[in-house]
């Protein structure tokens, strides 16, 4: 079918063009859902799940009813590669394993596994455009924490259970002459609402007095956990 924006692709229209697959189009589908385990040790990477995956080839997204409990990205020098890490409320890294709930998207050639059976649609580039067997992104909601006090539990308008993406939405540092402390934040929920919390807590030697922190307004990626899980 002839695509106004491109020239190749289909379309399903009725009164108005409510679905539509171009050239430019591309797929990331969800390649995994369930729960999983954020090692005390080494937390959790992608790779756990398939050897092909990483933080920079895919997007995570994290359900939590552990309202203590911060969940951000940190490196692990042991293996080279970024992972989940679980802390308290100040920043400090568990000592202790966690579970929570994640759903990850991702392009399918990347991950090497393709289903025998449905539908799948490429462009001329050879890149899949549409893939009926998977998972798709659902009803997904963009919310600024910009406003929100640090520890403050806010619900997301639209989204019963709130899954987000591990991220770091604002700084935080404190250095008297000699040494001092950095913070990120990044997220805590205790399953229906998030708050800003500490993902990590770091000293440093410092040479002069300081104080200063940082908020984002940049709107970020909201899913609702009831769209991919049954409760």
């Amino acid at each position: 079918m002839h695509n106004p924006v491109s020239g190749i692709g289909i379309s399903f229209t009725g009164q108005n063009n409510f679905f539509s697959i171009n050239q430019a189009s591309l797929c990331a589908p969800v390649v995994f859902k369930g729960d999983i385990t954020i090692s005390a040790k080494d937390g959790w990477r992608p790779s756990n799940i398939n050897p092909y995956l990483n933080f920079n080839n895919c997007a995570v997204f994290v359900y939590s009813d552990k309202q203590n409990t911060s969940i951000g990205i940190g490196f692990n020098r042991d293996f080279y590669e970024h992972a989940l890490l679980a802390h308290n409320k100040d920043g400090v890294r568990l000592n202790y394993d966690i579970s929570i709930k994640v759903v990850v998207f991702a392009k399918q050639e990347t991950i090497n596994t393709l289903s025998k059976y449905g539908m799948r649609i490429y462009n001329s580039y050879g890149e899949t455009v549409c893939d009926s067997t998977s998972g798709l992104l659902i009803n997904p909601q963009l919310y600024s924490f910009g406003a929100v006090s640090h520890g403050e539990f806010v619900s997301i308008p639209n989204i019963r259970r709130p899954m987000f993406i591990p991220t770091s939405i604002s700084g935080y540092a404190s250095f008297d002459k000699y040494s001092g402390i950095t913070k990120q934040v990044g997220f805590a929920s205790n399953g229906f609402s998030l708050a800003p919390s500490y993902i990590n807590h770091e000293n440093y030697e410092w040479t002069h007095p300081f104080n200063g922190k940082f908020t984002s307004n940049f709107p970020l990626m909201i899913l609702d956990a009831e769209n991919y899980f049954k409760f």
